[in-house]
């Protein structure tokens, strides 16, 4: 292993310098955009920065080759990185990429160093992206954040994936959607919840269909007329919501920017669990085996646009408008709910008592 520092005479007679780095049998070479230019006094500080460089560097391929990730490294912020790295692709998959960066950002905040993606918080995304997203949708997510992280590895960032010891998502035939029925919004509504402000923003979606990251950022001037006027942050579209009677109970003496002070979305799931045990809906309450292995994953923020979508539909909505209310893409998106909403109906003729003929 080798790092030299080498000079390249250019034709306007500058001499630009660049680090030759051999490792592994192998040869590669930094450009540093440093210029020697004939001036004493500015050469000898170009040739110390240059030297603090190569010092940098090596520092990096020690670390590297013991398996350890360099200090600076560990404090450098992956958000960022995975966003350069969204930015080096076509339309399509760019949207795919920013749409696993919004939920990535959901779990974790604007803000995460390299040093903080271990095993568990590997497995902490991917219950979060289950909580969040149908599995064939989540395996994708997972998989995208997956790449971005051998991506670092490869640019030797950090030494090893972590999500490498984390099992895939199995993908899935079918969509399992999870609501809550009325009896149970109701029993959740009177129970006491840990944080007011979720309380209120997660019943608000209820009655919206508004997802997290749409509600999150909400403020008064969003709300005109009784409506809401926003662009969705998943599809990126801008939707108008007329508000419901309830909805706008909920915002009564809200004036507040935003309007709900909410903490990040994993925080609020872990809330929204505690909530549901008060409330003592056993469905919904997180539950584990002996081994600690999830075996129940419990109530998530996500529960509250299925709910609204199955109400509306349960209530006499048809599933165009309905449809417009989620600001779905496609009605396939949105056809998912007459199904489970007909299921419904088949298993209340069936639950029927007997009458003997």
């Amino acid at each position: 292993m080798s790092i030299t520092i080498r000079k390249k005479e250019l034709k306007s007679g500058k001499k630009s310098l660049y680090l030759d780095i051999y490792k592994d049998g192998q040869r590669r070479y930094e450009f540093l955009q440093l210029y020697l230019t004939g001036n004493k006094q500015e050469d000898k500080e170009t040739r110390q920065l240059a030297e603090s460089i190569k010092a940098k560097r090596q520092l990096e391929l020690a670390h590297n080759n013991h398996g350890f990730t360099a200090p600076f490294k560990k404090k450098a912020d992956f958000i960022s990185y995975f966003e350069k790295d969204a930015e080096s692709f076509g339309k399509g998959t760019k949207k795919q990429y920013n749409n696993v960066l919004n939920k990535l950002k959901d779990y974790a905040g604007d803000s995460l160093q390299f040093g903080a993606i271990d095993r568990r918080f590997c497995e902490g995304f991917k219950a979060h992206l289950l909580s969040e997203l149908n599995p064939n949708t989540a395996r994708v997510y997972f998989a995208m954040f997956k790449a971005v992280l051998n991506r670092a590895v490869k640019e030797e960032i950090i030494p090893e994936n972590p999500a490498d010891k984390v099992d895939g998502i199995t993908a899935k035939n079918g969509r399992k959607i999870k609501y809550l029925t009325i009896e149970e919004l109701r029993t959740l509504a009177k129970a006491d919840c840990p944080h007011s402000e979720v309380k209120a923003a997660f019943l608000f979606s209820c009655n919206t269909g508004l997802r997290w990251s749409d509600v999150q950022p909400l403020t008064s001037d969003d709300i005109i007329d009784g409506q809401i006027q926003i662009r969705q942050t998943k599809t990126g579209g801008a939707e108008y919501f007329p508000l419901s009677d309830q909805a706008l109970k909920i915002l009564d003496g809200r004036d507040s920017d935003p309007l709900f002070d909410l903490p990040t979305n994993a925080q609020a799931n872990r809330i929204l669990k505690d909530w549901a045990s008060n409330a003592e809906l056993e469905r919904w309450i997180r539950l584990k085996d002996h081994k600690g292995n999830v075996v129940q994953q419990g109530l998530t923020y996500h529960v509250s646009r299925h709910t609204f979508a199955v109400q509306v539909l349960a209530s006499g909505g048809d599933i165009y408008t309905l449809k417009e209310l989620l600001g779905h893409e496609s009605i396939q998106s949105t056809e998912v709910y007459a199904k489970v909403v007909n299921q419904t109906k088949r298993d209340t003729v069936n639950n029927l008592p007997e009458v003997e003929l």
